[in-house]
């Protein structure tokens, strides 16, 4: 076997090799790391593997679930398989990656075509906790058995990933994380020393009682009373 045939057979094996660790399905020109119609927790890494045409331009889009576009990668294609990672981020939902080439055939108005469509999930990483009754330890939640504790991190009862306030100071908090104010007074559960009796924030919360307010109307009129009279004296003299 001469040496350049030789060559190309390893060339076309690389290639075949390359494809089948990429888990490339026959004849596509765009897949992911698990494949189109996966999903996806959030933060987690997707792998986008494409193949350009040697010598073509190419774009690579991806479009979120409320149809926001990101243009991922472009350029000039050498006919191997690229790829390029990203993160899966909300908003929840359907994630779909386009692959763009020049339009083949006569189409005065046409530009890039869509050369391949792949779409998979982004899904919440804490609804799917324990569905198979054995926790991994890339899940937190109730724990199934697995051991893995709850990612909690401001210690209020509502895991971080469910957590819209997570720096709450104590765990009188809703079910968003966020701390509660019972009697609406203005000072959280957390400061308030009286939570259940609407009162005065500059009283941490609490009503000022009425023995207060006579001792005090009473120091108030004494002071008066004092004063008037020491203006009275300073007259007579």
């Amino acid at each position: 076997m001469k040496k350049r045939e030789l060559s190309l057979l390893i060339s076309v094996g690389m290639l075949v090799l390359m494809a089948a660790l990429s888990g490339q399905p026959d004849d596509a020109l765009l897949w992911t790391d698990r494949g189109c119609d996966a999903s996806y927790t959030v933060d987690d890494l997707i792998t986008v593997y494409f193949i350009p045409e040697d010598g073509e331009e190419y774009e690579l889009w991806a479009y979120d679930a409320l149809m926001n576009a990101q243009l991922l990668s472009e350029g000039v294609g050498d006919g191997q398989t690229l790829n390029i990672t990203v993160t899966a981020k909300p908003p929840l939902g359907p994630l779909t990656f386009v692959f763009k080439m020049p339009c083949k055939g006569e189409c005065e108005l046409c530009d890039m075509c869509d050369y391949g469509q792949c779409t998979v999930t982004v899904v919440d990483p804490c609804a799917d906790h324990c569905t198979n009754r054995i926790q991994d330890c890339g899940e937190y939640g109730v724990d199934c058995g697995g051991g893995c504790p709850v990612k909690d991190a401001d210690s209020d009862g509502v895991e971080d990933c469910m957590d819209l306030c997570p720096n709450s100071r104590c765990d009188k908090v809703d079910e968003n994380g966020c701390e509660t104010d019972a009697d609406a007074d203005g000072v959280t559960d957390c400061d308030d020393e009286c939570p259940d009796e609407k009162g005065d924030p500059s009283n941490r919360g609490c009503p000022y009682s009425n023995s207060l307010l006579i001792v005090g109307g009473i120091g108030v009129a004494v002071f008066v009373g004092g004063l008037v009279v020491w203006r009275m004296k300073g007259r007579e003299h």
